[in-house]
């Protein structure tokens, strides 16, 4: 159940730097452990956590503008140089709804594909 991730790199080659990954026993974190990835920053291994709630107040293209600005975020972050994003709806509310965390680690993932970064940071929600 061990799960590696982090950036990995340049998929066609074998690489240093590709060893440079986080180890976890499992897929399922701990409540301690996600707060430690949120904070961590770590020999070049920053995390910048992702809002995936938007208000119940937003029209029908609420969720549709939502998606767009995640994924806008995590474009950003890495360019900003982090490596871990964590996708979080912890501001879920009675004023704010919760994106599917399935639909969007699937938008980013997909969005950073097209965009050639993927494999340059670990994904987590």
């Amino acid at each position: 159940m061990e799960c590696m991730v982090g950036p990995e790199g340049d998929l066609t080659e074998t690489t240093e730097e590709q060893c440079h990954r986080l180890s976890l026993k499992g897929p399922l974190l701990s409540i301690d452990e996600m707060e430690a990835i949120k904070k961590m920053n770590y020999r070049g291994w920053r995390s910048k956590v992702i809002d995936i709630t938007y208000s119940k107040h937003h029209d029908r293209n609420g969720l549709e503008e939502t998606l767009d600005k995640i994924c806008s975020e995590a474009h950003n972050a890495i360019k900003e140089g982090y490596t871990t994003l964590v996708l979080s709806d912890r501001a879920f509310s009675s004023k704010r709804v919760a994106v599917s965390s399935l639909l969007a680690v699937g938008a980013v993932h997909h969005h950073l594909v097209k965009k050639l970064e993927r494999t340059r940071v670990a994904l987590i929600v």
